[in-house]
């Protein structure tokens, strides 16, 4: 029997090529100079938004706009109107840090990029979006994990890379069971019109 899929979600990322021990000075720095703000860290350290004429941020921004406004075009939004950069901020997370579940609202793409991590500082978690799922499909009943009966999916990022994702998925970061700190810039877009020429 054909099976026709509906409402979609999806993670996307690429690797960028950019000086990533600059911006990890730059995190620490920040870090240095800032109290900063408890969201859902737990464990960690999260700056306040950015400032995003900083020269040190600018190859990022570059590669985040290219990235956006291409998934923008893929996903089959209008060409009419693009992706924009709406503010950005760094996570800290060192050995026992962690986020807690959590949405974006009144975003359209949310995004991290990876300036420090390994295999052991923890995956991102994202959660199926369908929430009344867990009501029928328990895990005691799966064979196989799929895009129909899997309550999340993980994505285990390297340094370097960029991750798009709707603002509107929850998702949360693991434990950080490495010894060194995981250092990642974290971003959201807003869907806005061109300009006319």
């Amino acid at each position: 029997m054909p099976i026709h899929n509906f409402f979609h979600s999806f993670v996307s990322s690429d690797i960028i090529n950019i000086n990533n021990e600059d911006l990890k000075q730059y995190a620490y720095q920040e870090q240095q100079t800032s109290p900063g703000r408890q969201m859902t860290n737990r464990g960690g350290w999260q700056s306040n938004i950015l400032n995003r004429d900083d020269t040190i941020l600018q190859p990022l921004i570059e590669n985040i706009l290219i990235k956006a406004n291409e998934l923008h075009s893929t996903l089959g939004f209008k060409d009419t109107l693009y992706q924009a950069l709406d503010n950005m901020w760094i996570n800290i997370n060192p050995p026992g840090g962690r986020n807690e579940y959590h949405r974006h609202p009144r975003s359209f793409f949310s995004g991290t990029y990876y300036v420090a991590t390994d295999k052991l500082t923890g995956p991102i978690l994202f959660r199926n979006p369908i929430q009344v799922h867990n009501w029928v499909i328990t895990p005691d009943m799966i064979g196989i994990k799929n895009e129909f009966n899997g309550r999340g999916c993980e994505f285990n990022p390297s340094v370097g890379t960029l991750l798009f994702f709707p603002s509107w998925l929850e998702h949360r970061v693991n434990e950080n069971n490495s010894d060194i700190n995981r250092i990642s810039i974290s971003f959201n877009t807003q869907i806005v019109p061109k300009l006319k020429e």
